[in-house]
């Protein structure tokens, strides 16, 4: 059974009755005679140890919940059929109060390893506050970043209620009977299909071929291929294998999709079935989900292309949001509307749009504009290569996370230098996905000059650092800049007013100088 249990993850802030599902959902598939297991969750244990000191959302106690619960689940790995647990190992990031991004990426492979069933469950009218450290209104707010971050990391998930658990169930059993990955039961009659579809893959899609998707600039090295990124990774053309000698990691071709997509199983079939064009019935994810917001979540990743949401009639929510809310210039918006880069969906998210040489759309980002329900999500089968990128063919390229921290700073340049247009603006959806920041350096040439302005935090300041790392290994010859916000981020500093004391593209001395000044009568301020 080695490799084929399925972990079902329960979501939800505190007590919204994470435990109490899943163990009627335990107690559900074990009266259909299949194997299960409840694996509680360890930081109720230290509530009720009165350990509160490991709580404190701090790296180095984030690190322990991590591998204590991970050991719990790992355990039971390839020794039943289910298990479920209301404490995701995923969780030990988004609790973490100093997330790291080699932090995220440790607890993102060690959740993807696995065959996940998520399930989101949406609160009732009561909170058990017995046992919780958050009160209600907290444990909301929690509730709201867990589906913005699963939505961000594209990981699907089911939303029920108590009273719908029993649907859950029911979708699990059809999970299982639809033998929907390698089969988990007994009756295995779809593995042969399975097999099939993946000899097929290593048939067609070499290993050499597919790494620029992934950011990867290979080299010859002897008789191997490496990579200017990755000087430890190997790349054997002949056997179709790859070792990242650094990490510790190899494999096939499926598995490279695995390490460097940072997906699951499934995840990585499905793409490379979508490269090789492959067709067929079976899926590898979870049944579908409505979102909250009336959105469809899809069940897996074998889209076979990059969809737009559907557009609404007008911008009107959008233009409101962007201009009254965020404070971007409204000049700006109506510049994003005009050339495509920003529309309305029918749900009233904004959808920002980012497009490749061709001018074919091929990345867009939501945001809810609904301010009482915060909501962020890339279109699934995005580019990030591409990413949310805006071409005035200047020769700087600035860089911030986010695509409202973009147009902070395009609103921040316009009121103290007039031309927003004299500079090219990428937002990375983040701080992982910097592979964007070489593509586009490698399309255009002419950029000689980069300003990084990712979030005045350890993530984005530990992301800038990686990016001038790997320019440096790939021998870059232009400048770079860093221009970083007074305040967490661009939108907040805007939203303050601080930008104006700040000008662009100073040294970096006279920049310090400057923020020290503003931090000076920073109390000013309501921070």
């Amino acid at each position: 059974m080695d490799n084929q249990t399925v972990v079902i993850n329960l979501f939800g802030g505190p007590g919204a009755g994470k435990s109490t599902c899943a163990m009627e959902i335990c107690s559900e598939l074990k009266k259909h005679g299949l194997s299960a297991e409840y694996v509680q969750e360890y930081a109720k244990e230290l509530v009720y140890e009165n350990r509160m000191d490991l709580l404190d959302g701090s790296r180095e106690h984030q690190q322990l919940l991590f591998e204590e619960q991970k050991r719990r689940v790992n355990i039971l790995l390839g020794k039943v059929d289910f298990i479920v647990t209301d404490s995701p190992v995923i969780l030990s990031a988004i609790y973490n109060k100093d997330l790291t991004p080699d932090f995220e990426q440790q607890v993102l492979k060690e959740f993807n390893k696995n065959r996940n069933f998520n399930i989101f469950i949406n609160r009732g009218k009561t909170f058990e506050s017995n046992g919780r450290i958050h009160n209600l209104d907290e444990s909301i707010e929690i509730d709201n970043q867990l589906k913005e971050y699963l939505e961000q990391n594209q990981i699907y998930y089911g939303e029920y209620q108590h009273d719908t658990i029993s649907k859950a169930v029911n979708n699990i059993q059809d999970y299982v009977t639809e033998q929907k990955i390698n089969s988990i039961s007994n009756q295995r009659n779809k593995k042969e299909e399975i097999d099939r579809i993946i000899q097929e893959i290593k048939q067609k899609v070499r290993i050499e071929e597919i790494a620029p998707r992934y950011g990867l600039t290979l080299v010859k090295i002897g008789s191997y291929l490496t990579s200017k990124e990755h000087d430890s990774l190997r790349i054997d053309v002949a056997k179709q294998k790859f070792w990242h000698n650094s990490q510790l990691t190899g494999g096939d071709v499926i598995d490279f999709v695995r390490y460097f997509g940072n997906v699951d199983f499934g995840g990585a079939v499905e793409q490379l079935k979508s490269i090789a064009n492959i067709s067929n019935d079976i899926a590898y994810i979870q049944p579908s989900a409505q979102s909250s917001l009336g959105r469809t979540v899809p069940t897996t990743l074998n889209t076979k292309e990059f969809i737009l949401p559907e557009k609404d009639n007008n911008n009107k929510n959008v233009f409101a949001y962007l201009t009254q809310t965020r404070k971007i210039n409204a000049d700006i918006v109506n510049d994003l509307i005009n050339s495509n880069h920003l529309f309305q969906d029918v749900h009233k998210n904004c959808v920002f749009v980012g497009y490749n040489e061709n001018q074919k759309p091929v990345f867009a980002n939501q945001r809810g504009t609904n301010t009482e329900k915060k909501f962020v999500a890339d279109v699934v089968n995005s580019n990030y290569n591409e990413c949310f990128y805006l071409n005035h063919n200047s020769n700087k390229l600035i860089v911030a996370e986010s695509v409202i921290d973009v147009l902070s700073i395009a609103t921040i340049i316009a009121a103290t230098q007039g031309e927003y247009q004299n500079y090219n603006y990428l937002a990375l959806s983040g701080t992982t996905k910097r592979q964007s920041i070489f593509h586009h350096l490698e399309q255009q040439p002419e950029i000689d000059t980069l300003i990084l302005s990712l979030d005045n935090d350890k993530a984005g300041e530990l992301a800038s650092q990686k990016v001038k790392e790997q320019l440096q290994e790939m021998e870059w010859t232009g400048n770079i800049t860093d221009y970083t916000s007074v305040l967490k981020d661009w939108n907040e500093d805007l939203q303050k007013g601080i930008y104006a004391r700040v000008p662009h593209c100073m040294s970096q001395e006279e920049v310090q100088k400057e923020i020290e000044h503003i931090c000076d009568d920073v109390d000013d301020f309501d921070i």
